[in-house]
């Protein structure tokens, strides 16, 4: 099933649409910002914060943003905590649903300061607030940041509370795009409403929004349908076949992928990037009798950020890693048919190791002789890159202790506790490798 993508501009003929059927622009706000809280509520208690005595600073702009912040705000003051407006206009300058949600939070006693004076230091704001709404823009925001804004963007930035949470979209980030102009708020947490807009979406936004939460506010099917979206997108993992219903984009991190590899990746903080260039691994190894642990391995570099990442192997290896990764590239050992590993297939693959970031090599290699004189002529090799070794590359560089002074304080050696009995080995060395069960470290 699809769910709808819309672009801002069609989200505002939803909301007219909406407005024109019957539901009130206050209405459409205050749903907006119930949404927001119930997320906020639980992202808070996901991180150890307790709403009850909590700090919240919330930014508000011009625009229905700055509605859905004056919203949370009396939410927030109802949940026991202690919400301070941050406001960019003047309470009798706003206009709308915004000045009706504004006007009701300073009735309730919520403490309004203009950007000005926090910007100044004029303001009784909390310097180190637990909570910071970002409700300066919103997904209409398109072209380059104002000076004005640009700066209460950097504030907000410089900010270190426990939850960064922004409202539709991080300020400063083009939801057409999913680009900064030419800078963002980095939120922990974005929510948006009723559907993800095309930016959101995008693998450059991530590093932006954090995590992205869509929820629902009640937008009419009917006014949906009317004003059909410029694009769609599959169900992602999570998501109920309900166009209505709550999800969270998860931004790459696939659902068919064991828990222990979804707990945890490594994020992108440079923003997109050619897979070039976000590190190149060569992963060698495997035999006739173990063809899938340089797959395994070569998968598990995948997962930890790498861009590109190839195999090399005996003929039988390849195919297996042709079969179970499309994302992998193969090298292949010129002559090797047999499945076991020879000093000469050393050659080839120091050649090839050259454009790589970094040379895996051991990973179900095999105990045979040609395995122990490949990897003796892999480490004599003059620009070899670094190297990890592991598992049958390891049980060969205990059998020919002459080869360990060729080693380098830059590469890394993987044993499990019984291959780590060897340990014995090593003290001698004046530059010893990483040598750490359990552990590695990075190269310069």
């Amino acid at each position: 099933m699809f769910v709808p993508v819309p672009t801002p501009e069609e989200m505002a003929l939803w909301d007219a649409g909406a407005v024109a059927a019957g539901i009130s622009e206050e209405t459409l706000m205050e749903s907006a910002a119930r949404a927001a809280m119930d997320c906020l509520r639980d992202r808070a208690r996901a991180r150890g914060l307790c709403l009850p005595g909590a700090s919240v600073l919330l930014v508000a702009g011009s625009g229905n943003n700055g509605g859905d912040a004056f919203c949370m705000a009396r939410h927030l003051l109802d949940a026991g905590a202690g919400p301070v407006l941050v406001c960019t206009r003047a309470p009798e300058q706003y206009r709308g649903a915004a000045s009706h949600w504004l006007h009701v939070a300073m009735t309730l006693g919520v403490p309004v300061f203009s950007s000005e004076a926090w910007q100044q230091g004029k303001a009784p704001v909390p310097a180190s607030p637990d909570i910071v709404v970002d409700g300066l823009l919103g997904t209409g925001f398109r072209g380059t940041l104002r000076e004005k804004e640009a700066r209460l963007v950097e504030k907000i930035n410089a900010l270190s509370p426990r939850l960064l949470f922004s409202i539709d979209v991080p300020s400063g980030l083009d939801a057409r795009t999913g680009l900064p102009s030419p800078s963002a708020v980095r939120a922990h947490v974005t929510v948006t409403f009723q559907a993800a807009k095309p930016g959101l979406l995008l693998p450059q936004a991530a590093l932006f929004t954090g995590e992205l939460h869509v929820r629902p506010i009640g937008m009419p099917r009917a006014v949906a349908q009317t004003n059909p979206p410029s694009f769609r997108t599959w169900l992602v993992p999570g998501q109920r076949e309900d166009a209505g219903a709550p999800y969270v984009v998860p931004h790459g991190v696939s659902a068919h992928l064991p828990e222990c590899f979804r707990q945890k990746r490594i994020p992108c903080t440079d923003g997109p990037a050619h897979k070039g260039d976000a590190g190149r691994v060569l992963v060698a190894g495997g035999c006739a009798a173990y063809t899938g642990a340089p797959t395994l391995s070569a998968w598990a570099a995948l997962r930890a950020g790498a861009g590109l990442v190839t195999v090399a192997g005996p003929k039988p290896v390849l195919e297996v890693a042709r079969l179970c990764q499309p994302a992998l590239t193969m090298l292949s050992l010129e002559g090797n048919d047999a499945g076991e590993w020879q000093e000469a297939d050393a050659l080839s693959l120091a050649k090839a190791a050259t454009g790589y970031g970094a040379l895996v090599f051991g990973p179900g290699l095999g105990r045979n002789k040609g395995a122990s004189d490949a990897l003796a002529a892999l480490l004599s090799a003059e620009r070899r890159p670094p190297m990890v070794l592991d598992a049958d590359a390891l049980f060969a560089l205990a059998g020919r202790p002459e080869l360990l002074p060729r080693l380098r304080p830059c590469d890394v050696l993987t044993p499990h506790p019984g291959e780590a009995a060897r340990e014995r080995l090593f003290p001698s060395l004046k530059n010893p490798p990483s040598f750490l069960p359990g552990r590695c470290r990075s190269w310069p």
